[in-house]
């Protein structure tokens, strides 16, 4: 069961952990170069005041999942004609946790492409935005696919039952 919650930590935290100082470095390149002749500044420690709440959110909802409704070891044995399957996953008791992280996780990635879409006309000395334009684009697009497909297997498994 610990490395289950290890791992339920590990992914989710250093998403949203990645994601914040991502986002914090995109709007504070748009505050500093691109928003009109007054320019803004931001120092190190009011970025890193911006990427706390993120994080702090990500760790809330994480320690209430850790023990409202813990990722577990599950075992399972399947026998297929002469073959012994004996496999251990973890999961959720209730698919809570995956719709709140689908909320929590692909709102970050909407607000990263919209960031990246502001951006994108920067100077050029300054401008990553087209390299983060595409890399919130294809997290958009390979996130969606994947929640679709847990989606589907979800319903499957629901019919069958």
């Amino acid at each position: 069961d610990e490395l289950c919650l290890l791992r339920m930590w590990a992914v989710h935290f250093f998403v949203a952990f990645a994601l914040s100082l991502l986002f914090v470095k995109v709007y504070r390149m748009y505050l500093l170069v691109g928003k009109g002749p007054r320019r803004h500044t931001i120092s190190h420690g009011q970025a890193a005041k911006m990427a706390l709440p993120l994080i702090a959110l990500q760790s809330v909802v994480l320690l209430v999942f850790t023990f409202v409704d813990p990722n577990r070891r599950h075992e399972d044995i399947i026998i297929k004609g002469g073959e012994i399957i004996h496999r251990f996953t973890c999961g959720h008791d209730t698919p809570a946790f995956f719709v709140v992280m689908l909320v929590i996780e692909g709102g970050l990635v909407l607000v990263g492409c919209v960031l990246a879409f502001q951006t994108r006309h920067l100077r050029d000395e300054f401008n990553e935005s087209k390299q983060i334009i595409l890399a919130m684009y294809d997290t958009a697009v390979i996130g969606s696919s994947e929640s679709l497909g847990v989606v589907a297997l979800f319903a499957r498994n629901k019919l069958r039952s």
